[in-house]
């Protein structure tokens, strides 16, 4: 038996790419399309049995109907290749209302060969193989409150437990959408599963080793293995700056064993600028670095740190117009202002406050930050505007 497992496809509106002319789609979707063929093309060339999709397949709700035509032609090319197809439905894949945005495909299931659209818990027996399945379900088409979610969850798991037990298939798996007490969420900004979501939290403890093969999650976009027979895919493409440092890709099993094959993902990169210390210097060194960098094919956010009083001796333009040249795509810039100006100038509150020695102090507390042309001017300037204003209030 050989199989390919692919996870959080997420696909949708991105603002990390620009818009694709041709396709009506940002140029970001085309990256996760890219990913998605890998994965399609890696198990033609096996000539795997099957190919899994463990939920997640859209990233917004109700998918506007150039996604829907877009994943469709991939399935389409799994199946023309004699693969059998398994879609299981995750949370985002969950309308408010009655309903899923794979309504249209579950429309087929019965009429096309091996296509398969799971939207609830079953167990299926496939040449000698055993897949039992718990997708995320709709909980108004089942009636289910919020908090009732959870026990759902493990009701099922305990029942497809049993109908694994008394199969005699070979090989024996669990597919759901949902992370364990154990699983690692990453820092991606679309979850907060195990700390957030506990309704979808199940013990690891409820899957027997010696009972399953393989135990294969969606849900969590970090790629893992929670023990010797239990995996978390992880998300086909990065969907955020969150997963920056994540390696993304999917599971190959065959014949008992199984494998993380890596897909070629584009780049996701944060430039980090501290001009807390030195800003004009800083400055001219971290662009002059920053030109050592490829980064014509990486997705590029800057991050800042920089002091209120140093806001005025530093400009961005420049290396913002370079990294919007130079980057595949640059999304801006963020900011971490930090406010110095009460920090910097220790007044004493004395009945007669000298402001032309406090001024002078404060000059000299940040004359290194202050180019050397334009501090002398600066202080003549700023004492003559101080007498007049001292003067104009004794009179």
């Amino acid at each position: 038996m050989k199989a390919v497992f692919v996870s959080d496809i997420h696909l949708g509106k991105y603002k990390y790419g620009k818009i694709d002319k041709e396709t009506g789609s940002d140029l970001r979707t085309k990256d996760i399309l890219n990913n998605i063929d890998q994965s399609i093309d890696f198990a033609i060339k096996k000539k795997v049995d099957y190919y899994f999709v463990l939920g997640d397949f859209y990233h917004t709700k109700k998918p506007l109907q150039i996604f829907r035509r877009l994943l469709a032609s991939r399935i389409s090319k799994v199946l023309k290749n004699n693969i059998i197809v398994y879609l299981l439905l995750g949370n985002h894949d969950q309308g408010k209302t009655a309903g899923h945005d794979l309504v249209e495909l579950k429309e087929f299931d019965e009429l096309i060969k091996n296509f398969n659209v799971i939207d609830k818990p079953v167990t299926i027996e496939s040449n000698n193989n055993c897949f039992c399945f718990l997708p995320c379900i709709n909980k108004i088409d089942h009636n289910i409150k919020e908090e009732e979610e959870h026990n759902y969850n493990l009701e099922n798991i305990k029942l497809l437990t049993k109908q694994a037990e008394k199969s005699s298939s070979k090989y024996k798996f669990f597919f759901g959408h949902f992370g364990t007490n154990i699983s690692q969420v990453g820092q991606s900004f679309d979850l907060g599963t195990v700390e957030t979501k506990l309704n979808r939290v199940i013990d690891i403890k409820l899957f027997d080793k010696n009972l399953w093969t393989r135990v294969y999650l969606g849900d969590i976009h970090k790629n893992q293995e929670m023990n010797d027979f239990c995996r978390h895919p992880g998300s086909i493409a990065r969907v955020d700056f969150g997963e920056e440092d994540e390696q993304k890709g999917f599971y190959y099993f065959e014949d008992g064993k199984d494998e993380f094959i890596p897909v070629q993902d584009r780049e996701f990169k944060t430039l980090f600028l501290d001009l807390t210390n030195d800003p004009r210097n800083t400055m001219t060194n971290f662009c002059n670095e920053v030109q050592d960098l490829d980064l014509s094919k990486a997705i590029i956010r800057l991050k800042v740190k920089i002091k209120s009083s140093d806001k005025k001796l530093v400009n961005f333009a420049a290396l913002e117009n370079y990294l919007k040249e130079e980057s595949w795509n640059y999304i801006g810039r963020s900011t971490i202002e930090i406010d110095d100006r009460i920090e910097s100038l220790q007044i004493k509150m004395d009945d007669e406050l000298d402001y032309l020695k406090i001024f002078n102090d404060y000059l000299t507390l940040n004359q290194d930050q202050i180019e050397k042309t334009l501090f002398n001017d600066i202080k003549s300037e700023g004492i003559q505007i101080l007498s007049e204003i001292i003067n104009s209030d004794k009179q």
